[in-house]
């Protein structure tokens, strides 16, 4: 049996759905967004999520196992440390469920234990893979930052809220120093680069896929991401050289991970590892290249 954690609306986790249909496979899916039931028996070894038996499966996709973003509380009148804790205990319980799905599932794609992964250690384990890293700084004085072009990240993740029907979400933008007060906050900057375009790449077991984004104006230079300028970028399929790929397979090890999406900045002479996200979304690039990766999921998992 297959199984795969992931949320509803998650698109890739759909489309392998379709195909595993399709070859008649034997699977399960726990969706984060609609969890009904938990009964765990440490004493006799005994897990069941949804009333799926999740230790007798014989692979797993850790597709987006993000379970302690959901949880739903009896009443609105709680206060928000109690609902602070409420998020803690489950937070505590699923970290505990993924990490023994993981150890006793023989073969996994994705790492559930990476979601507890610094971004910053990230970036200083890809410096000693070999890659080029955009000069950072964080800190909480102006004092600190040179008179040069910055660009402002979240230290941790994006923020994403839903207000009042209106999707409010942080992306990558440009700093103009002159606006920054000497004192704020732990705020994380990075020197702007003038890149020629921007790399996502899909790497699955040693294998890349890769897609470039080149911005057509000013604005969409700072962020592709920044989905309302999609339209002034260009998309289209590239392939990484190989001591790019040989980083790559490098870092991945080193953070014990078999799959995940790659952001990289290429400029005239050179590229810049940014990040890596084992839960992104990449069905961008699976449709960009026409790549097969939807069917190497599927045959690594049935293997």
């Amino acid at each position: 049996m297959i199984l795969i954690l992931s949320e509803t609306s998650d698109i890739p986790t759909i489309k392998l759905v379709t195909l595993m249909k399709s070859h008649h496979v034997d699977y399960r899916i726990i969706y984060a967004d609609e969890l009904t039931d938990v009964k765990w028996d440490l004493l006799n070894d005994n897990l069941r999520v949804n009333n799926i038996d999740v230790l007798s499966c014989k692979s797993v996709w850790f597709r987006r196992p993000c379970f302690d973003s959901y949880i739903h509380l009896v009443s609105g009148d709680l206060i928000s440390d109690f609902t602070k804790h409420l998020i803690q205990e489950k937070k505590v319980l699923f970290d505990a469920i993924l990490s023994k799905i993981f150890d006793v599932c023989p073969k996994h794609i994705g790492n559930p234990l990476f979601q507890n992964t610094n971004k910053l250690d990230v970036l200083q384990k890809a410096k000693k893979c070999g890659f080029q890293i955009p000069e950072t700084i964080i800190t909480t004085n102006k004092k600190t930052l040179a008179n040069k072009p910055y660009v402002s990240k979240p230290i941790s993740e994006v923020f994403v809220r839903d207000i009042d029907g209106c999707l409010c979400y942080s992306y990558t933008e440009n700093i103009k120093l002159s606006e920054v007060q000497q004192k704020f906050h732990y705020a994380l900057f990075q020197e702007k680069i003038k890149k020629e375009f921007e790399c996502k790449a899909i790497f699955l077991n040693g294998k890349t896929y890769a897609m470039a984004m080149v911005p057509q104006t000013a604005e969409s230079m700072t962020d592709i991401r920044n989905y309302s300028l999609g339209s002034m970028v260009m998309y289209s399929p590239v392939s990484l050289s190989k001591p790019i790929c040989i980083k790559l397979e490098e870092l991945f090890g080193c953070l014990n991970l078999n799959f995940g999406i790659v952001d990289l900045i290429i400029d005239e002479t050179t590229c810049y590892f940014t990040e890596i996200n084992p839960i992104g979304q990449f069905d961008d690039i699976v449709q960009c290249g026409n790549y097969p990766v939807y069917d190497e999921i599927l045959k690594y998992l049935e293997s």
